[in-house]
């Protein structure tokens, strides 16, 4: 499948409310947001890289972009 239609098709999915939601459940559930992953939880959350990489988010060109929209976010609060 060529990478650029790809790309888009994958970002169209995602893009819509529903998209967005289910793409969030999926880094969620892979575990993508949290930061005490168990060695058997690391491979999910691979996979959750590789879903962004194959929509060329997750890519070291989109470095700097990827670093600033983080920084901007707000200052969220774990649950304890």
């Amino acid at each position: 499948m060529d990478k650029d239609y790809e790309n888009r098709e994958l970002r169209t999915a995602f893009s819509t409310p529903a998209g967005i939601l289910a793409l969030g459940l999926i880094l969620a559930d892979a575990g993508f947001f949290d930061c005490d992953l168990k060695p058997e939880d690391v491979y999910a959350e691979n996979k959750a890289k590789t879903l962004l990489a194959r929509m060329g988010i997750f890519n070291k060109d989109n470095f700097s972009a990827i670093v600033s929209a983080l920084i901007n976010l707000p200052v969220g609060k774990d649950k304890e």
